[in-house]
């Protein structure tokens, strides 16, 4: 398992324009209505911009092979992808929650001990 999000993978993923706004956004409280998902894979919020703008944001987070996390965040400002919103989002949900991500599905067994020793032994064969 990975943690939800690290501070590493969420610098990686975006500007540095995007990282200090999205810090700000955060700061001044900016996101609300956060949500994740049980296996906290998606992030979900809405974050106060300009002009009294509220976009929504949602996240898909992937666990990679080499222990970092994918960032895919779509918000319904001009920008769309990525943005500083997402940042805010993302910060906020680190604060908030020490959930963790799934392990990419190649890493994951199989849970063969309920079924018929045929497809178990089948299984564990083709593993």
């Amino acid at each position: 398992m990975h943690s939800l999000v690290s501070s590493v993978d969420i610098a990686s993923s975006f500007s540095t324009a995007y990282l200090t706004r999205g810090r700000q956004y955060y700061r001044e409280n900016k996101v609300t209505a956060l949500s994740t998902s049980p296996n906290a894979a998606l992030v979900t919020a809405l974050v106060a911009g300009s002009n009294k703008n509220r976009y929504h944001v949602n996240i898909l987070l992937q666990a990679k092979p080499e222990g970092h996390v994918l960032v895919n965040g779509e918000c319904s400002c001009p920008v769309g992808y990525n943005c500083k919103h997402v940042v805010a989002t993302l910060i906020k949900a680190q604060a908030e929650s020490p959930r963790e991500v799934p392990a990419p599905a190649d890493q994951v067994s199989p849970n063969v001990t309920d079924l018929p020793d045929e497809i178990s032994i089948w299984l564990n064969e083709m593993a």
